[in-house]
């Protein structure tokens, strides 16, 4: 089984496990990583404080190496892993950022979505509305009749012109009254041949 730091991927110089998440870091890396005014255990929302760094101790302990100076190998390779762990745990950052940004920019498109599909339903149903509004407007307008204008004194006269199918109307229902009275009072001929007559006829002669 191999120790893993989880913030640069390789294997830890002075490990330290965390008490919350009983994962694996590099002591300095962790270190750097919460002086950042950072409160929080790296890809967690739980906050970390020192009592919950539990160093990992071999046994026999290794011997420390003496510190390196600036004008030896040992001092380059020291300032070489010092740019490394600055490179890896700001990769690290922007890992954080580029994830959160990409979670906003997905929550704007689908609000943005959302509300183009709204405003899209809004602008159907006003279209909607404003059709059945005209309709009733015209189906009203054909139906409502002209109401006359009463003359009231002092005041100018008005000519109310009448509707000519109206007067049609009015005229062929008066003399189908007159024609039915007509025929009610009719007398019937006396030389007119009755039913029964009509009964017992018989041809008589064919013209061809």
């Amino acid at each position: 089984m191999s120790f893993i730091c989880s913030l640069s991927g390789e294997s830890p110089n002075e490990p330290v496990i965390s008490a919350k998440t009983g994962r694996l870091y590099e002591s300095r890396l962790l270190q750097k990583y919460l002086s950042e005014n950072r409160q929080h255990e790296p890809q967690t929302t739980h906050a970390l404080t020192p009592d919950d760094i539990i160093p990992v101790h071999s046994d026999p302990p290794t011997v420390k190496p003496r510190p390196p100076t600036l004008t030896s190998i040992p001092a380059l390779l020291s300032t070489f892993q010092n740019e490394w762990d600055a490179l890896v745990l700001e990769t690290f950052s922007l890992k954080q950022q580029y994830h959160q940004v990409r979670q906003e920019l997905s929550q704007a498109l689908y609000q943005n979505d959302a509300a183009c599909r709204v405003v899209a339903r809004l602008m159907k149903e006003r279209d909607e509305a404003r059709q059945a509004l005209a309709t009733l407007q015209a189906q009203v307008a054909a139906v409502e009749p002209v109401a006359p204008v009463a003359a009231q004194p002092d005041t100018m006269e008005v000519d109310v012109v009448a509707d000519p199918a109206q007067q049609y109307y009015d005229t062929a229902a008066e003399t189908a009254k007159t024609l039915s009275k007509g025929r009610v009072k009719r007398e019937v001929p006396a030389d007119l041949t009755s039913p029964e007559a009509w009964k017992t006829a018989a041809e008589s002669s064919v013209i061809s």
